[in-house]
């Protein structure tokens, strides 16, 4: 299993641990922040029969680099939540999707994560918070 910006690894946790009662299996986040990379790695490192190996890439950099692990009869499940293709515009998202799709191969797979379109002013705010905190984070 792959993730694409897995952040601190929060929302992966579930699926992890419901996959782990099944079989053991390797997880790689791949994430540009290394900061969010150790703590991912921190969050879900304690998981009984999960191990990581986390790569601190781009996005498509990374998948090519996760896929490149596995074994031959191994299947890829590639995790890209939290709707962050809504931040790309529509021929940015066709043409990462048709990279991702051709990294992968036969019986794998990929659960993207989508959102409803918001509206402006709930946008705005969220990028642009009236405390200034997205702004220190950029």
């Amino acid at each position: 299993m792959a993730e694409l910006g897995s952040g601190s690894g929060k929302k992966t946790r579930w699926l992890l641990e419901a996959l782990a009662q099944r079989q053991c299996t390797t997880y790689c986040p791949i994430e540009i922040s290394p900061t969010a990379l150790a703590r991912c790695e921190s969050e879900l490192g304690r998981i009984e029969c999960i191990s990581i190996v986390g790569f601190e890439r781009p996005y498509l950099d990374g998948l090519l680099a996760a896929a490149a692990r596995r074994n031959e009869n191994d299947h890829l499940l590639v995790l890209f939540l939290g709707s962050t293709i809504g931040n790309f515009d529509r021929d940015a998202a066709e043409r990462f999707l048709t990279e991702v799709r051709r990294i992968l191969f036969p019986g794998d797979a990929l659960l993207l994560g989508t959102d409803l379109e918001k509206p402006l002013p709930q946008l705005l705010e969220a990028y642009d918070d009236p405390l200034g905190v997205t702004a220190a984070f950029n």
